[in-house]
């Protein structure tokens, strides 16, 4: 996987990655993708509402959330929701 790369790309898109893993590894998956950006600039895509308030609430971050083909970033409000869920 990319994330664990020795030599680690300047940027980094990755789509969806929570297909096919179970939610109680979301977790663990925000930290990876959360360490990796500290040495890659990261492009996710998710459905996972979870996975993206758990990144937002390990490092800064830039949420961007799609609706109906109207782009707005994350609110304040809307970040203490993952650091309860950790």
């Amino acid at each position: 996987m990319a994330l664990l790369s020795p030599r680690p790309p300047a940027f980094l898109a990755i789509n969806e990655p929570e297909n096919s893993l179970h939610r109680q590894m979301f977790p663990a998956l925000a930290r990876l993708i959360v360490e990796a950006s500290r040495y890659s600039q990261i492009w996710l895509t998710s459905h996972s509402a979870e996975l993206t308030e758990l990144i937002s609430s390990l490092a800064e971050s830039q949420i961007y959330e799609l609706e109906t083909a109207a782009v707005r970033p994350e609110s304040e409000a809307e970040k203490p929701a993952a650091r309860r869920a950790l």
